[in-house]
């Protein structure tokens, strides 16, 4: 029997309060043991799918894992994904799945009065060397690079990235020190950095790092990746295809109610020009015969909508309305 091997994120991305992956598994249809928020398992198991071999790992370490071949399938952040994409290697993206949703910004002192990049850009620019500490240094090179005010000010090609590998980029005059992590430590206490760059959701502790996010380099979320090797394989693009359709089907289902509702036969033409008309649903309806002189219909609509349409029902006839929250949506 083939084995599909999944890797899954350790860390902020299976939060209980950030929509976990573990409940995104669970609600798909996947029987996952062993993978709850308090766990401390590596190798949690599907039950129900023994052809999935499921591994826990941190979210930094997937792209190289999946480069090598370890993983065929992985969930991880879009920042962790664009930084190995600007270091010369893309990842395959499958489906965006909505939750986990983080900004990478650029934080400064609190105590500084900027509005935002460009700003704070001006005012240290008569500074001999400008420090700035990050675990993202790659994503931090390509957007300050290419930010109008640190060409006029700092005109000194790429800022220079500092690591443990080496060095890159000719601008000595701003630096990028890979940081491994603990970033809002650089600035207070240390103060070995005089900006940041740091992947944040709440903001909670930039505040408790006396830090403050001033601009937004990207936006972040979960996303299902893999590689061109994984589906050059028949079996494995097959199986891939199949993960990404249970996901999709709870994305999906997150954003939508099921509305049903009983209509005169006389008001179906008048009813179904008014829902057309104001595009108030997500696919055509669906109609069933009742008993006597109604009709059954059967609406999938956005959950932003709701009230609009339930007002818009009542208007035009509807009576015992239903309204029913989907699991999975599967197309």
């Amino acid at each position: 029997m083939g084995k599909l091997r999944f890797a899954l994120p350790k860390g902020s991305l299976n939060d209980k309060d950030r929509w976990s992956t573990e409940a995104l598994l669970k609600q798909a249809g996947f029987d996952i043991r062993g993978y709850s928020p308090s766990s401390r398992s590596y190798s949690p198991e599907i039950k129900n799918d023994p052809e999935l071999e499921v591994i826990v790992d941190r979210p930094q370490n997937m792209p190289r894992e999946l480069r090598d071949g370890v993983f065929d399938l992985a969930i991880l952040g879009q920042d962790i994904a664009e930084e190995w994409r600007l270091a010369g290697f893309g990842l395959d993206k499958i489906s965006d799945l909505e939750y986990g949703y983080a900004n990478l910004v650029v934080a400064v002192p609190d105590t500084l009065n900027v509005r935002n990049l460009n700003s704070y850009l001006k005012r240290v620019s008569k500074k001999n060397i400008v420090r700035c500490d990050t675990e993202y240094p790659f994503i931090t090179q390509d957007k300050i690079y290419k930010n109008k005010k640190y060409r006029e000010l700092f005109n000194q090609g790429k800022p220079m990235i500092v690591s443990k590998f080496g060095k890159i980029g000719k601008n000595t005059r701003l630096i990028i020190n890979d940081s491994y992590g603990a970033t809002e430590s650089a600035v207070n206490p240390k103060q070995s950095a005089d900006f940041i760059v740091e992947c944040s959701s709440s903001g909670k502790t930039l505040d408790e790092n006396n830090l403050k996010a001033i601009d937004t380099l990207i936006e972040s979320s979960a996303v299902l990746y893999t590689t061109e090797e994984a589906l050059r394989d028949p079996w494995k693009n097959k199986k891939i295809d199949f993960i990404k359709t249970m996901l999709d089907g709870v994305v999906k289902a997150r954003k939508t109610d099921y509305i049903v509702f009983n209509i005169p036969n006389k008001k179906k033409e008048q009813m179904l020009k008014y829902l057309r008309r104001e595009k108030l649903y997500t696919k055509e309806p669906t109609i069933t015969a009742n008993e006597g002189n109604y009709l059954q219909i059967g609406i999938e609509i956005l959950k932003s909508k709701w009230l609009n349409i339930a007002y818009g029902l009542k208007r035009h006839g509807a009576d015992d309305i239903v309204r029913l929250d989907p699991s999975q949506i599967i197309k």
